[in-house]
Formats: C-alpha cells, sequence, structure tokens
C-alpha cells in the first residue's frame, strides 16, 4: 500500500515535473489506420492494452510494451545504470494523472541491457526489464505485442504509427497525461542520416516527422508500430530524435527490432 500511494503521489505530480532528464527523451504516437499520416489524436483508453509507462530511481520517465507477461521491452538508456529493483511499472494506464483499478503496479526483478549498447551514440539500444510477479493479461486492458520479425522487409514508405505520453510542445508544462499517438511514414536511413549523421546503422528505422506533431520528451523506450495483414506489430522502440527541439519537423529514430528478435529470445527470462 505504501508503494502504491508513492507511485500515485509520483505519477500525478509527472504532470508538474520540473526536473526531467537533460537527455533527449521523446514520444512517439499511434494505431492501426485510425489516422492520415501527419495526424496526432488522443488515444481511445486501453487503446494500447500493450503499453506500460514507468518511472525509474533517477527520477526519469520512459515508455515500453509488455512482450510476455512477466517482461516488457524498453530502451536501454532508460534503464543503463540502474540499481535493482528500480523501476515501478504501470501497465494498462491512459491517464497517468488518474488512478484506475486497471493498474498493476510491478517493481523490476532484472534489467538485461543489450551488452554492446553505447550510452554515446545509442546504438543497440534495447533492453528487457523482467518481473517476479507477473502481470494479469485479460488480452483487453492488458494483453502483449506481437514483434515483427521479418528481416527482409524494406519498411521505406511504411506508414507506422508511435504512442506516448510526451510533451505537446517544447516546454516542461506541456506534458500529456493521456496517452497520445501519431502516424507517419518511415523515411530511407540515408535521408535520415542526413540529420543524425552516423549514428543510423541500419539496425535503426526513422520516423519521419510533421512540425508541431510527433515525437516528443518523457516516451523514450515507447513502441513503433506498423499493421500488416490487419494484425498490429511493434517494429521499434523509440531511441532518440532532435535535440534541439520537439517541434522541428525532424525524423525519429527506433530501434529495429527484427535486427533484435534474436537477442529478444535468448534474453527473455528462463522459467
Amino acid at each position: 500500500m505504501k508503494l502504491l500511494i508513492i507511485t500515485i503521489i509520483a505519477f500525478s505530480a509527472l504532470v508538474k515535473a520540473e526536473q526531467l532528464d537533460s537527455e533527449l527523451r521523446i514520444s512517439p504516437r499511434l494505431y492501426f489506420n485510425l489516422l492520415k499520416a501527419g495526424q496526432e489524436e488522443v488515444a481511445i483508453p486501453h487503446q494500447f492494452p500493450h503499453q506500460v509507462f514507468y518511472t525509474t530511481d533517477k527520477g526519469t520517465y520512459c515508455g515500453g510494451t509488455i512482450i510476455r507477461n512477466d517482461a516488457i521491452l524498453t530502451a536501454a538508456h532508460c534503464v543503463h545504470g540502474l540499481k535493482i529493483p528500480s523501476l515501478q511499472v504501470i501497465p494498462g494506464v491512459h491517464n497517468i494523472s488518474s488512478p484506475e483499478a486497471s493498474w498493476q503496479i510491478k517493481i523490476s526483478k532484472a534489467i538485461k541491457i543489450h551488452e554492446n549498447y553505447s550510452p554515446n551514440t545509442y546504438k543497440n539500444d534495447i533492453a528487457i526489464v523482467s518481473f517476479q510477479y507477473p502481470f494479469v493479461l485479460d488480452g483487453k486492458i492488458l494483453n502483449q505485442i506481437s514483434l515483427y520479425d521479418n528481416k527482409a522487409t524494406n519498411f521505406t514508405g511504411t506508414e507506422a504509427t508511435a504512442s506516448g505520453w510526451g510533451w505537446r510542445h517544447d516546454s516542461r508544462d506541456s506534458l500529456s497525461s493521456e496517452l497520445h499517438y501519431f502516424t507517419s511514414k518511415i523515411i530511407p536511413n540515408q535521408k535520415c542520416r542526413q540529420v543524425y549523421n552516423n549514428e543510423v546503422t541500419d539496425s535503426i528505422v526513422c520516423l519521419d516527422q510533421v512540425p508541431g506533431k510527433g515525437a516528443c520528451h518523457i516516451d523514450a523506450g515507447g513502441p513503433l508500430y506498423i499493421v500488416e495483414n490487419n494484425k498490429l506489430y511493434q517494429l521499434g522502440i523509440f531511441s532518440y530524435g532532435e535535440q534541439r527541439g520537439c517541434t522541428k519537423g525532424k525524423p525519429t529514430a527506433y530501434t529495429q527490432i527484427p535486427a533484435y528478435i534474436d537477442w529478444i529470445k535468448n534474453n527473455l527470462p528462463k522459467y
């Protein structure tokens, strides 16, 4: 009960957060074909039952996705250097300032960061967080996401959607308490390198942005989705974006899941 109270206070205070990580923490917005490219909208409550929001012992906030009832997928830079246990995770959350009965607050048991992760370049920006007590997945409010595993696919021109609770503008008072999503198109990595140079490797996918819309601070580690054969898949994990501001219309970069699908399978907790 004490943990629950502390967590609710922390998440309610998030809407008024004064201390934010100095590193770029951008967030995406998303779902199916509900939006045309370039549009952004507030999600329907529990529209994304696999998405989680969490806070760390460093006072930072990130997103992630449920990939098994005892594990979430997130960005390595969100959990790098943390103690164990150090994450308080809330799945099934829509409004981070309004607690719901569906919240299943969990404390991390173990964190597995990619062994070749670089905090300087954000290469291999992927991590798995596991829990001793599993989530109760009902398929509606809480569910796990399917990971896209086709390594041969060329994603250029594909519509993709990102979701999160990040800043709506380049200011602290623009934090979104409700989950938002944004749909745009994946651009060639060559075009993305014109902005981020050699940081854009072949294991990255970049999403085009529209000035004033798209990914922003706080939602690092959150998902990038695509739809194939009417099924929703997670294609990426939000990694980094334009440091001069979220509203500049610069592309955002996501760790490409197909490039790490074997690593994910090999590093999920063993039963």
